[in-house]
């Protein structure tokens, strides 16, 4: 992880034993899927990772929801009280933002605590991308600036080709980054953009680097003889910019980010980023997403650990993503666990950069235009980009029937391993699933023993377990 404000993900190394792409739900999801039938920005200033308040906080900065809409007098005796005032609010669920000077934080926090008309009262905590630094290119390679030469290696792990022959996307289906920002001007992205705004600043440019090389996993335009391969090319790309130009921002930012996505039509909400803290904030950002029928996708983080899972990715909501190497296993830096949910390719991946200079370009050596890096950071687009995949096969799917689909094609869609989520196929299983017969023959298995006919889907799945409705249409 990269040691100044970002956290950034090793390069490949040895890691645990087995994995398991997500290569099984393209062909097999996208045929289930196609049986089926269908703000107001907070403040914001970022930082790194320690700030005067508890480790992880942000000084004087303070979300609050009350159990009704706070009258005025309410804020003003607040004011008055303690010098609090209201510096942005998520409305969409009901949060406000009281900044104060760092001193008198504290006193404040447990007053609110105290309060009767109060839900529930927290610091503002921080977030940071989940990178490691340290079309031509689906076939052909590019000399990396940390990687060596390169090619697109993740999508033809997963076996995304043959997914397109079954549909490329649906333009209707927007996934949104919620990450640096995107940029907009880059060739391979510019027809893909239907939307961007930013919690950050008054410009929604990316300025380090990160929300467009997602964007490019994500969703860049394919078979345009430029560049790269998106995971889902005919998906649009809605750029929320929550981060600031060092890949660090805060978790007021991030939620709303999060409401914003959701409210503007996002179906897929890519977050490759994450916090230690547990806020009640973003677990009601990601509740408010879910009911408005938007998918959270989640990066486990880059620290090794089984067991210290950032948030979002901590949560129920989202769909957690551990990063996988070139040979299938888990990367040496991606996290774990019980939390996790699926793993996807997450090292050396190719894909776009900004075509101007920005703090990846500047600071630390990599390219303008196209390069590669690695992290969970890098695993989640291309998990997004599936769901979006298989959501313009079939847009009635909710949030929950995508995840639980999503990770009942992985593996074998019944065991689990807490390293990589789900149990591996054996790779030439994974070759098997593009042809129609195994198609065919996998289809049949799961007709018989993981979905519980028409009714739903049985889910026993790391931390999901239970039922998923799915009606799947072709069981025999």
């Amino acid at each position: 992880m990269l040691k100044q404000p970002v956290i950034k993900e090793v390069q490949l190394d040895d890691i645990i034993n087995k994995f398991v792409f997500i290569a099984v739900i393209l062909a097999v999801v996208l045929g289930a899927a196609s049986a089926q039938t269908a703000s107001t920005p907070a403040s914001s200033t970022q930082t790194s990772t320690t700030s005067t308040a508890p480790n992880g906080f942000r000084a004087g900065h303070i979300l609050v929801r009350f159990k009704t809409t706070p009258a005025q007098a309410v804020l003003d005796q607040l004011n008055t009280a303690f010098g609090a005032k209201a510096v942005g609010k998520i409305a969409e669920i009901g949060v406000t933002h009281l900044q104060v000077q760092p001193h008198a934080a504290l006193a404040l926090l447990n007053h609110l605590r105290k309060r009767s008309d109060v839900e529930f009262a927290e610091f503002d905590s921080e977030v940071k991308t989940f990178l490691q630094p340290d079309d031509p290119y689906f076939s052909t390679s590019l000399a990396s600036s940390h990687y060596g030469t390169v090619s697109q290696w993740g999508p033809q792990a997963v076996s995304a080709p043959s997914a397109w022959n079954l549909t490329l996307g649906d333009s209707n289906i927007a996934i949104a980054i919620v990450d640096t920002g995107v940029d907009s001007s880059h060739p391979d992205l510019a027809s893909k953009i239907v939307g961007q705004y930013s919690y950050v600043g008054n410009s929604a440019k990316d300025g380090f680097g990160h929300g467009t090389h997602c964007a490019g996993i994500a969703a860049a335009a394919t078979n345009n003889d430029v560049g790269i391969a998106g995971m889902c090319p005919n998906c649009g790309i809605l750029s929320v910019k929550v981060l600031d130009d060092q890949g660090s921002g805060y978790m007021s930012d991030v939620a709303s980010g999060i409401t914003y996505a959701a409210s503007h039509g996002a179906r897929v909400i890519s977050l490759s980023l994450g916090g230690s803290g547990r806020s009640a904030t973003l677990r009601s950002a990601l509740d408010y997403a879910v009911a408005n029928n938007a998918l959270p996708v989640c990066a486990m983080g880059n620290s090794g650990s089984s067991s210290n899972t950032p948030e979002p990715a901590y949560w129920h909501d989202c769909l957690s993503v551990i990063a996988t190497d070139q040979n299938g296993v888990k990367a040496s830096f991606s996290n774990s666990g019980v939390k996790a949910d699926v793993a996807a390719p997450g090292v050396a991946i190719l894909s776009t950069m900004p075509t101007y200079p920005v703090t990846l370009t500047t600071s630390y050596g990599y390219h303008t235009n196209y390069d590669a890096l690695s992290g969970t950071s890098m695993a989640t687009p291309m998990v997004a980009g599936v769901a979006g995949l298989v959501l313009s096969k079939n847009p009635s799917l909710t949030p929950a029937q995508v995840a639980g689909i999503i990770m009942a094609s992985s593996g074998d869609g019944v065991s689990w391993d807490p390293n990589l989520a789900t149990a591996p196929f054996p790779y030439r299983y994974l070759q098997w699933t593009c042809s129609a017969i195994a198609v065919r023959r996998i289809w049949t298995s799961m007709c018989r023993t993981s979905w519980s006919g028409r009714a739903g889907l049985s889910i026993s799945v790391g931390r999901r377990r239970g039922t998923v409705p799915v009606s799947l249409h072709g069981c025999r």
